[in-house]
């Protein structure tokens, strides 16, 4: 006989996942990534007014819920120019709400669920599906684990004015692995609803996918060109990173700063 455990819902956790990837200068080297940033839902409320206080005085005559938060954006003095809302900001401004958004991830702690995924290898669909279907499972795994239904929501990949874009490789990968066994072992009996992937940088805990995302994949641009650290994985303080290590195998942890040396040896 075989047992298939069994979680109660206690909680809904709704995660918000954004990408990134990076070449090293000489093209050999391709890191895709993910990050999930999310709370429970009681929590939500208090990191979005938090994210929404930082674009505010950022752009104090603009709407924050009206435009969105991207790093390539605001830390490129050429892209800003060419935004509307932010051309002329100064870099000195920009540095600020950069160090609020850490602060506002660091000062969260243990109420913010924090994940990064990265894989290493030729530029493919295959890598970032490998990437997405890792992290999915290792998600459901740990919140049903602890008794909590994880709500996923991903930036859309396409341009659409609908509020949810289909995207068949996610949903065919998704749906694939719910008629294997260890889908049950993985979501315990509770119902997991199909990953979204909605309109970019449409809830503020995107606007924070994001920033992970870029802090991380600028993190490899650096190491790849022997270059200090200029926006340190330390500042987000406690995330769970995961990739795969010379052999092949998945491997992770949950720690403050980037794990190099458990993807990439010493």
């Amino acid at each position: 006989m075989l047992r298939v455990p069994h979680s109660k819902t206690r909680a809904e956790c709704y995660l918000y996942g954004d990408d990134a990837e990076r070449f090293s200068e000489d093209r050999t080297h391709y890191v895709f990534m993910y990050s999930l940033v999310g709370a429970c839902t009681p929590i939500l409320p208090r990191i979005t007014a938090a994210v929404r206080d930082v674009k505010l005085r950022l752009l104090p005559s603009v709407d924050p819920s009206s435009w969105a938060l991207h790093m390539k954006v605001l830390t490129s003095g050429d892209h800003r120019q060419r935004d509307e809302r932010l051309a002329g900001v100064p870099k000195q401004q920009v540095d600020a709400a950069i160090n609020e958004l850490f602060d506002v991830i660091f000062s969260s702690g243990d109420d913010l669920w924090l994940y990064n995924i990265a894989v290493q290898g030729n530029k493919s669909n295959a890598l970032k599906h490998d990437a997405y279907m890792a992290l999915v499972a290792m998600v459901i795994d740990e919140l049903t684990s602890l008794g909590a239904k994880p709500i996923l929501c991903f930036d859309s990949e396409k341009s659409s004015r609908a509020d949810r874009v289909i995207h068949g490789w996610a949903r065919e990968l998704f749906t694939n692995s719910q008629h294997s066994l260890l889908y049950a072992f993985l979501a315990k009996g509770i119902e997991i609803p199909e990953p979204a992937f909605v309109t970019p940088g449409s809830h503020p805990c995107l606007e924070l996918a994001d920033f992970v995302s870029y802090i991380s994949a600028r993190y490899y641009h650096r190491r790849w060109r022997g270059e200090s650290i200029e926006w340190d994985p330390q500042r987000l303080g406690k995330i769970l990173y995961a990739g795969f290590d010379s052999t092949g195998d998945i491997v992770w942890q949950r720690g403050i700063g980037y794990p190099w040396e458990l993807f990439h040896g010493r």
